[in-house]
């Protein structure tokens, strides 16, 4: 007879390969990120049904740890590329909880340990340690990272959805993540109440099976995620406001992520970060500023260097400094073109504004 943790695995498995199907190069942007998510979620399933059916090893609970809290990075990234409409930087902060945390476990194994507790708990999830102690600092750690991540990906979903352009029927995409992530928040708490006894004895029975039947909401939901998809953008400029939607995804790219400072920045890098082909970017670009795509980078990186200017960068730096600092693989080009937009020198216009 199937088990619980071999259904689940069974059901990420159909939602990975349903997932797989619908990868496009116009949606690869967002939709890799989800992708990671499940294939985390899948390592995780795999090993914790190795572990209870083949070998027990306790070093087993570091890897899920790790996996666990690295697949709720890339759903928070795939939320957050989604959103802005182009494919997004993996946060900092991210890589810096799996480095805290990788340590941790090097600390642990070394016989150091940060926090001096013992709970009478002697599993977690069905994971049993000889020693609860090994139990202490891998659980209040990962829980504390995991509820860190969730906040960071809650609040920047609230920023972001208002002035979003890419997502169809927002409201129903709105209620699906908060849920979502209420789920990963209310599984990260009971785990934590329950390892550390924050509730009463008596009570134990019933967190224990709430904490089964959430890890079950998990992919309840991730069941119905792929009928969000149609919610997500799609690549098909048809309407005008289509067009100026599409837009907006190639400007909120070079406003947020300031893609225009890379030299030689070319335009599959900005289709492969928007997911739209390199032809409706030269049309969307064409119709909205009428102008080339070379002419639209350049304009950026000058509005980029007159900021810096304005800001006395040329009291320390040089012309040419200025030039690579704004973008420009050559000094002559910057230099051309600063002086046919603005009408002046980089440093007669540094001159003229100290006089103003």
């Amino acid at each position: 007879m199937i088990t619980l943790p071999q259904f689940a695995l069974l059901i990420a498995l159909i939602g990975f390969y349903n997932l797989y199907k619908k990868r496009s190069k116009q949606n690869m942007f967002h939709l890799d990120y989800l992708l990671y998510h499940v294939a985390l979620i899948i390592l995780v399933l795999i090993i914790y049904n190795f572990y209870l059916t083949i070998k027990k090893d306790q070093g087993l609970f570091r890897i899920v740890n790790l996996a666990h809290l690295a697949s709720l990075m890339y759903f928070f990234q795939h939320i957050e590329a989604t959103l802005k409409g182009y494919k997004s930087k993996f946060k900092n902060i991210y890589v810096l909880f799996m480095l805290a945390y990788t340590l941790l476990i090097i600390l642990n194994e070394s016989g150091i340990y940060l926090l001096d507790f013992q709970s009478n708990r002697s599993d977690i999830l069905l994971f049993y340690f000889d020693n609860p102690k090994l139990l202490t600092d891998l659980v209040f750690f990962k829980h504390l990272f995991t509820i860190s991540v969730i906040i960071f990906g809650v609040n920047s979903f609230y920023k972001l959805i208002n002035k979003c352009t890419t997502v169809k029927k927002k409201k129903n995409y709105t209620i699906w993540f908060y849920s979502y992530s209420s789920v990963f928040l209310l599984l990260a708490l009971l785990n934590f109440l329950y390892f550390f006894e924050l509730t009463n004895p008596k009570f134990d029975s019933i967190v224990y099976n709430s904490i089964r039947i959430v890890a079950l909401l998990q992919f309840v939901f991730f069941i119905f995620y792929p009928s969000l998809l149609s919610y997500l953008p799609t690549i098909k400029i048809e309407k005008e406001l289509d067009n100026i939607n599409y837009f907006k995804r190639i400007e909120n790219l070079f406003i947020n992520d300031r893609i225009f400072l890379k030299k030689n920045l070319k335009i599959n890098e900005i289709s492969k970060n928007t997911g739209l082909k390199e032809s409706e970017i030269r049309s969307l670009i064409k119709y909205n500023r009428e102008c080339s795509i070379n002419d639209f980078i350049n304009d950026y990186r000058l509005k980029f260097a007159k900021d810096l200017i304005i800001n006395s960068y040329l009291e320390k730096h040089t012309v040419i400094s200025l030039a690579e600092s704004s973008g420009f693989g050559s000094h002559q080009t910057f230099f051309r073109a600063f002086k046919k937009k603005f009408k002046s020198s980089p440093n007669k216009f540094k001159n003229e504004i100290m006089k103003s």
